[in-house]
């Protein structure tokens, strides 16, 4: 089975970030116009994941998220809790539960930025978050095997938030997708158990209440696009798996003759 969460360790010191995984040693270091210290906004890191090294800070952390740029300053965001949220023949999936962001600056954030990280913690602390250490969670089974590296980014939520980092930064970073991960013990055959995960993946393009995002744009993008993967495997062979229902789109309209 694959391994549980991990543990990384950031430094944040005046002229860099130093980010290294307590469990294999890979580490990267990355230049950033910083102060002296760094500040936390809008919520403070749970206890013994902070502490004083060099000058600056260092953060315990379960996953790096990537970097966003406040009106005021760059983010640094880590996943500061994570839980399991299911198994495939390939891997295991966590959810992000809890998320810290580090201002890379001690100047007092402005009311706009306050707001924002507000929005953004309520976002990224939905519970519908989830990613892999080891595989691009964001491909479905089918897409990895037939397409591999090729396989398009339609449900990696999180491309933003590295687009601007060097490469060996952004291999640090967890990709994320956003929907559901369930895994359930299915029945068992011949002294055989199986387990049924289901990934259900929403689009990171065009998402929002319908309200505020329906129908399709210009380039057929349409509004809450969503596919769900079945699969139904053996833990002991799981490199021997179905895959049931690779993509289910659901069709939804309002009648413009419907009456209250």
């Amino acid at each position: 089975m694959a391994r549980p969460s991990r543990k990384l360790e950031l430094s944040i010191l005046r002229d860099r970030v130093e980010m290294i995984d307590v469990d294999d040693g890979r580490g990267v270091v990355f230049p950033f116009p910083l102060e002296e210290n760094a500040g936390v906004v809008a919520r403070a890191f749970p206890p013994g994941r902070l502490r004083r090294k060099d000058g600056g800070l260092t953060i315990y952390a379960s996953a790096f998220l990537g970097v966003v740029d406040m009106f005021s300053c760059p983010v640094l965001i880590t996943a500061s809790d994570v839980a399991v949220a299911g198994d495939t023949p390939h891997t295991r999936l966590f959810k992000v539960k809890k998320v810290s962001l580090v201002r890379l600056s001690t100047a007092e954030p402005s009311d706009k930025d306050k707001a924002f990280a507000e929005v953004l913690l309520g976002i990224l602390e939905s519970g519908g978050l989830f990613f892999s250490y080891e595989i691009d969670a964001f491909i479905s089974c089918q897409q990895a095997a037939e397409q591999g590296p090729n396989a398009d980014d339609y449900f990696w939520w999180s491309k933003n938030l590295v687009r601007g980092l060097p490469p060996p930064c952004r291999d640090m970073a967890v990709k994320l997708s956003y929907g559901f991960v369930g895994t359930s013990r299915m029945y068992t055959v011949e002294g055989r158990e199986f387990f049924l995960t289901v990934v259900s993946r929403r689009a990171r393009k065009r998402p929002g209440t319908r309200y505020l995002t329906r129908g399709a744009d210009f380039h057929g993008e349409v509004a809450n696009f969503a596919e769900t993967e079945q699969i139904v495997w053996d833990p002991k062979q799981p490199e021997k798996y179905v895959k049931l229902a690779p993509q289910t789109v659901c069709e939804r309209r309002s009648s413009p003759s419907a009456r209250v």
